[in-house]
């Protein structure tokens, strides 16, 4: 496909849109009688469905759904998208798609080759990779290479300004795992975009709610450090009575960076994703750690920030 073809609306990432696309997809053997999509189907399993629709009925965006039906809105509503494309392009030449599905295979072929040389479609688009649990699916449109910067950018930025990163005491709060959310939060940075530019839009939209921006920083460090929220880490932090939001978000952005790792897998052909390495450490631990330090200041800076002295600020260029 061609790049400048290449569109991605804030609605592409809905519930009701990608998912309700995806819903008449992801329990089909052979999601196409036109287009020749190659993987593993169906997405879900018939008896997975009935969960499927409740769920994307209860939630907003499909960030916030289980990897595996996050997953199959994201494929599923990408396949349908295809599918609705290749229609309108017989619809324009006054063609059928019905009567084109019961014709012979050759006739569906010419139909099909014009239709990728006009519209530029690369082929590659109906590949469909398989699902891996812990993986972000590598046609994610955060992750989508044919996007340019500046909507990956737009697409992160809309994801994790809202309340359900940035506000613990909100109900949607705990609706997306922790993992994601950090992962979210690095890919944001990796594409160029700036923490603080972010959170300033975010506290004028959301003024009353605002304050739990310092708290929130530091959970995110805290569970980066320690798998876990409230432990010695966190007491550290916030007994730095002294410790700006800047420097909170200055923290935060040098652990996403030293974190955010490239994986693979292998399909026949490589399978770029991302992941976010989180550590799991107890407080004994950390306290063993932080006493072995001659100087009591370097044993709480250890526990702050991660070493013995604050992390200084880097600049990262917007990446094209």
């Amino acid at each position: 496909m061609n790049p400048e073809k290449s569109t991605c609306p804030s609605r592409e990432h809905l519930c009701s849109v990608a998912g309700a696309r995806a819903s008449r997809l992801a329990d089909q053997e052979i999601p196409s009688l036109l287009i020749p999509f190659r993987g593993e189907f169906p997405l879900l399993d018939p008896t997975e469905m009935a969960e499927f629709r409740r769920v994307i009925r209860e939630k907003q965006w499909i960030e916030e759904l289980p990897p595996k039906f996050r997953y199959a809105a994201d494929e599923g509503s990408r396949m349908a998208c295809l599918i609705e494309r290749f229609a309108a392009f017989l619809r324009a030449h006054d063609v059928s798609d019905c009567e084109l599905e019961t014709a012979p295979g050759a006739e569906k072929n010419r139909w099909l080759r014009s239709w990728i040389e006009a519209e530029g479609i690369d082929e590659e688009e109906f590949e469909v990779k398989r699902f891996r649990e812990g993986f972000v699916p590598v046609r994610s449109r955060l992750t989508d290479l044919r996007l340019s910067s500046d909507e990956r950018l737009a697409l992160c930025s809309e994801v994790i300004a809202r309340r359900a990163y940035w506000d613990d005491l909100s109900p949607d709060f705990g609706t997306i795992e922790w993992a994601r959310k950090l992962l979210n939060l690095a890919l944001y940075d990796h594409y160029g975009g700036d923490l603080t530019e972010l959170l300033a839009r975010y506290r004028a939209a959301h003024p009353d709610y605002a304050d739990r921006i310092p708290v929130v920083l530091i959970l995110y460090i805290d569970y980066l450090r320690t798998g876990r929220v409230n432990s010695i880490v966190g007491c550290a932090l916030r007994s730095r009575a002294r410790l700006s939001e800047k420097r909170l978000i200055e923290t935060l952005t040098e652990e996403l960076r030293k974190r955010l790792k490239p994986v693979y897998c292998t399909n026949d052909d490589e399978n770029p994703a991302w992941t976010i390495i989180i550590d799991s450490r107890s407080d004994e631990e950390l306290f063993e750690l932080a006493s072995s330090f001659d100087d009591t200041k370097q044993g709480r800076d250890f526990l702050a920030f991660g070493t013995t002295k604050p992390a200084a600020r880097t600049s990262r260029k917007r990446k094209r």
